[in-house]
């Protein structure tokens, strides 16, 4: 794995644990209807690219962190972008990042590619 890959995983699994913690459902056990989770949806291994897949209500949250900016992303388009770590806010690498909106994906949630 790449540098960036690392600590893009590691600030993914930390903070959207965090954010979606307001409206996990304390009672149930696994993953509940609200819950934002992300994945790599390439194979692992070496390639020339890794896609990570950022699904549910908080995933342009979380874009937003990573980008540093909260301007607005237009659906479905692919846009180049820097990539920050948000805990030091040192660039980590660029990334092809598209935003499908919710009731748009094949989800239905929000949904979130980084292609790194």
């Amino acid at each position: 794995f790449t540098t960036f890959f690392k600590k893009t995983y590691r600030f993914l699994r930390y903070n959207l644990y965090h954010l979606t913690a307001v409206s996990r459902n304390i009672s149930g056990f696994g993953f509940c209807e609200k819950d934002t989770i992300f994945a790599l949806s390439t194979p692992h291994g070496k390639s020339a690219i890794s896609i990570i897949r950022i699904s549910g209500e908080h995933a342009l949250s979380a874009l937003h962190a990573l980008l540093q900016s909260t301007n607005r992303v237009t659906p479905r388009r692919a846009v180049l972008r820097k990539v920050f770590d948000p805990t030091t806010l040192e660039q980590i690498d660029r990334a092809v990042v598209l935003w499908f909106p919710r009731g748009g994906s094949f989800t239905g949630e929000d949904t979130v590619e980084l292609h790194l």
